[in-house]
């Protein structure tokens, strides 16, 4: 890997089932990737969980409140938050294990602006949804 020195780049590694793992992913890139500087993030925080202000001005914030295995179901509950006012869409996401449509309304610059977007789709919408990073 070599360090990239214009541009704007993201990678991401992980997920991990434990703090130590990804602490240890970061150690192990800072030494073998020289002049990065690697961060930890938690992809599903607790509404409690302190959080830090992001270094990086790209993040944005989401709520997710469903994941499909079918373009239409996924399509159908976006039509359905839209109705409503939301600005909600379908992300495909393709892994070796096939595809699935992610179900998000958002984004929000602010993470307590997407909490809150959150206890409002629970509430006005019955939909249980849970904060995490735009992809």
């Amino acid at each position: 890997r070599t360090p990239v020195t214009s541009g704007v780049h993201r990678v991401r590694v992980g997920p991990y089932a434990g703090r130590s793992d990804a602490d240890a992913a970061i150690n192990d890139i800072k030494a073998s990737n020289k002049g990065l500087n690697p961060r930890l993030v938690d992809l599903r925080p607790t509404d409690s969980a302190p959080v830090s202000a992001p270094s990086d001005p790209l993040v944005r914030w989401v709520v997710q409140v469903g994941s499909f295995s079918s373009a239409e179901s996924a399509d159908a509950q976006v039509a359905q938050l839209r109705l409503a006012g939301l600005p909600a869409y379908a992300e495909k996401i393709t892994s070796s294990n096939g595809s699935v449509y992610k179900v998000r309304v958002g984004p929000e610059v602010n993470r307590d602006k997407a909490t809150e977007l959150a206890k409002k789709l629970k509430t006005e919408q019955q939909l249980d949804g849970f904060v995490t990073t735009q992809e």
